[in-house]
């Protein structure tokens, strides 16, 4: 394995680890010749003759919900643009059935591969030359590989007090230690506190005498999870300084950052160049000069979840490892997701029209989250400052902070009863949520879990989204109300 300057933070086994040895082709020795058209007889491959799909046909659409209250003869008249997927054809640009229905590479289909390349040479590029990247089954299972490929027993990575759970139990698998950092939990937060985290990192030996010193900073800085904080350039530059500082690489988690929350998206024509340029928040490896960013990107929140296609980007030498990993592992990603996902992209248009596709979710977003916020902003339990909104910029969340503590029963409570309370409100009016504990990290973190997590994204349309707010501002009044 080449050695490179941040090779120390390899976990111990992958130090070790090689691909399958299993070779299906041998070269000829001592100067053999070789047949200039071998039949080949080696490979445990079916032939695509085998494969009972002989076409596939896909109805693309142009934004989001375009058919969702049209009829199936209204359907049939619209122009939809149509993919068509053949068994085989000479066309190189494009993925077949033949090759794409086929076992491949772990690092996924060179086609899919370059057009990643491409999308984050444009909006992401890593500041620095020796950066690669490997495909994956989606944005949690690059994260598990990472988690393996960088986490020995025993091993800290910092998490944002609030986080998106999940990842930090995907982390103690591995022997992990999750340990919070501060956050900012206000209007005008950008996510992580940075004085907090650079006190936290220049006095670890006396604030955690037991726990080695953090390996990574597990983060995700745009549309946070369950914030919906999004922190600017000049916070991440902050962050990435203090982290380099002390040797703590970066690890990425950016489900959420290609959907825009802005009024802007909704009034007028955002174009591809302003989409980029104006609105996008800049990715951590664009200010990456030592190769220490690991980022997760997912098709899952801009194509579709059951696509389990990702990629991860970062140094060379960490992608090398997560390659091994997945050949040892899950070896490639479907291959059938990434034939449709591609054929997709690339038949409507390539990275242009899948900007615009971006753009136009975004707009479908921003129309959400205005419903959303705006209600609630003009509400009673708003004026009556039972609750506090946090604007998101990104993503698909809104975060409710709920002041108990104006209530006399409830200021009484322990946040565990009064959530608890919470819950029972809200399925009372039906409206479920997501109440703050279960995204907590640690016994602090969790006394100040004091709100909710709300989606906007499982709505049918707008109407059902007004009345699932409604539902909840309802069950807020009712709590205030009884207290019980």
């Amino acid at each position: 394995m080449t050695i490179f300057p941040l090779a120390h933070h390899l976990a111990e086994f992958t130090k070790n680890k090689v691909s399958s040895r299993f070779s299906t082709e041998i070269p000829a020795t001592d100067g053999g010749e070789v047949h200039p058209n071998p039949i080949y007889l080696n490979y445990g491959c079916p032939n695509d003759g085998f494969f009972p799909i002989e076409k596939i046909t896909v109805h693309t659409l142009d934004k989001p919900f375009q058919t969702k209250k049209l009829s199936k003869a209204e359907i049939d008249n619209l122009d939809l643009k149509t993919i068509e997927i053949v068994k085989k054809e000479l066309n190189e640009d494009l993925i077949y059935i033949s090759d794409g229905f086929q076992y491949m590479a772990p690092s996924g289909h060179d086609n899919l591969y370059k057009f990643n390349k491409s999308l984050v040479t444009l909006l992401n590029k890593p500041n620095y030359d020796d950066w690669d990247l490997v495909i994956t089954l989606g944005a949690a299972d690059g994260l598990n590989k990472i988690f393996k490929a960088l986490i020995n027993p025993g091993d800290t990575v910092l998490v944002e007090e609030f986080t998106f759970t999940p990842s930090t139990f995907n982390l103690s698998q591995f022997g992990g230690i999750a340990v919070p950092v501060p956050v900012d939990f206000n209007e005008k937060s950008e996510g992580i506190n940075v004085s907090k985290l650079e006190n936290l990192l220049d006095n670890w030996s006396a604030i955690h005498p037991d726990l080695r010193k953090p390996k990574a900073l597990y983060t995700i800085p745009t549309g946070q999870n369950p914030i919906g904080t999004t922190s600017s350039l000049e916070t991440r530059k902050k962050i990435y300084k203090i982290l380099e500082k002390h040797d703590v690489l970066i690890i990425e988690d950016d489900p959420y950052g290609y959907i825009v929350l802005n009024d802007d998206f909704i009034n007028r024509n955002v174009t591809r160049d302003e989409y980029i340029n104006k609105y996008l928040s800049k990715s951590y490896l664009t200010i990456d000069t030592s190769g220490r960013v690991l980022r997760a990107e997912t098709y899952s929140k801009t194509f579709a979840p059951g696509s389990r296609l990702g990629f991860v980007v970062g140094h060379k030498g960490f992608i090398d490892t997560i390659t091994t990993i997945s050949s040892l592992s899950t070896r490639s990603p479907s291959g059938i997701s990434q034939t449709i996902l591609y054929n997709v992209i690339k038949q409507r248009g390539g990275l242009d029209s899948w900007l615009d596709w971006k753009i136009e979710i975004s707009k479908a977003y921003s129309i959400r989250k205005k419903i959303f916020y705006d209600y609630l902003k003009a509400s009673k339990i708003n004026e009556k400052h039972f609750i506090e909104v946090i604007e998101p910029k990104n993503g698909m969340f809104l975060s409710v902070k709920i002041n108990f503590e104006l209530n006399e029963k409830l200021r009484k409570n322990d946040i565990f009863r009064n959530l608890a309370l919470l819950n029972n409100k809200c399925l009372k009016h039906g409206v479920i949520v997501i109440l703050g504990r279960v995204l907590a990290v640690g016994e602090e973190a969790i006394r100040k879990s004091n709100f909710v997590r709300l989606t906007l994204t499982m709505a049918d349309d707008e109407d059902e989204l007004l009345e699932g707010i409604k539902r909840f501002a309802s069950s807020i009044e009712d709590l205030f109300e009884y207290g019980n």
